[in-house]
């Protein structure tokens, strides 16, 4: 699929070097599992990079989540992302899946990661060789097992 295209089944509009930059490095990294840093001025329409990535991939049937970090209230990240076991904290009244694990398989793309109150990714506790990360848990540890391709 050349530029031209990939521009019109994504509505992209210009013709700019660092778009058409941008793009072509989409169309690399769509047949890896690598993850993917974009990054840019806010306006300038960074949320079509991962959609051009994931439906150009292996993954392009499986799910695709965009989460805006920065709509998260502030005590709720880990639980939105990783999810929790029912009794885990006030108003846990039921287990939930986070993000990650329904994705898995698919394509997440975190928006306004840098909203996030500084330092929190730190905790995520990520265990890059499993993919593993435990669900906000009162008693047990319960790991969320995710395999999905995870953009920010």
């Amino acid at each position: 699929m050349n530029l031209q295209q990939i521009k019109q089944r994504f509505s992209i509009v210009g013709n700019a070097p660092s778009l058409n930059r941008a793009l072509e490095i989409a169309v690399q990294v769509a047949p890896t599992d690598l993850s993917v840093l974009v990054n840019g001025e806010s306006g300038t329409g960074k949320e079509i990079i991962p959609q051009v990535i994931h439906q150009l991939s292996a993954r392009k049937h499986k799910e695709y989540i965009a989460v805006n970090c920065g709509a998260i209230p502030e005590g709720t990240i880990d639980s939105e992302l990783f999810g929790h076991e029912k009794g885990s904290f006030t108003g846990a009244a039921a287990s939930r899946q986070g993000y990650f694990e329904v994705a898995n398989g698919g394509t997440i793309f975190l928006d306004e990661v840098a909203e996030l109150n500084g330092g929190i990714s730190e905790g995520w506790g990520f265990k890059s060789s499993t993919n593993q990360r435990s669900r906000c848990s009162g008693n047990e540890r319960k790991h969320a097992k995710s395999n999905c391709e995870w953009k920010i």
